[in-house]
């Protein structure tokens, strides 16, 4: 599942705020809902595969979820008009 068109940012500034995100949460997240693969995303931001599982683990914390799904239904809450 991608939550936006090809180009597009979504606007995640409100879920970064509520749920205390760091940069490199939100980064990791952009690149999630964009459909990156993991092993690209590391490579992206040149981090190993263990710093990307501690970001999404954390990001994953903080926004109360436990799966990609469920991370992808609260980013589409957010960004529901």
């Amino acid at each position: 599942m991608v939550l936006r068109a090809k180009g597009e940012r979504p606007n995640l500034a409100v879920l970064a705020e509520v749920g205390q995100l760091t940069r490199a949460e939100i980064r990791v997240i952009e690149m999630m809902t964009s459909g990156t693969e993991t092993a690209a995303i590391a490579e992206a931001l040149r981090i190993s595969l263990e710093t990307l599982r501690t970001h999404v683990k954390h990001a994953y914390r903080k926004l109360g979820v436990t799966t990609r799904g469920e991370l992808f239904a609260a980013i589409a809450d957010f960004l529901q008009p």
